[in-house]
């Protein structure tokens, strides 16, 4: 049996792989995870204290990016007003 892929009237574009959204919040967690793993790796090697702090402050970063990507409201699309028709 072949596979069958969504076309339009499921609501995604033919073709599409992800939504925006979807990417959006992938790409915002890899961040997070990226950003938090190179600052163990590097804390392993040794750091110095600045050093610390500025790993922390990137990750402490990239989980806010991440929590305001999943929590801040998507904008409104305001309805346009009907025109009236012209008189030619």
């Amino acid at each position: 049996m072949g596979v069958t892929r969504p076309g339009p009237a499921s609501g995604r574009k033919k073709g599409c792989v992800m939504s925006r959204e979807q990417a959006e919040k992938l790409g915002s967690l890899f961040l997070a995870v990226f950003s938090l793993g190179l600052a163990a790796v590097l804390a392993a090697d040794g750091m110095a204290p600045a050093q610390w702090f500025g790993a922390a402050a990137a990750v402490l970063g990239s989980l806010t990016m991440a929590a305001a990507v999943r929590l801040w409201p998507r904008p409104q699309v305001a309805e346009a007003p009907a025109r009236p028709p012209r008189d030619s």
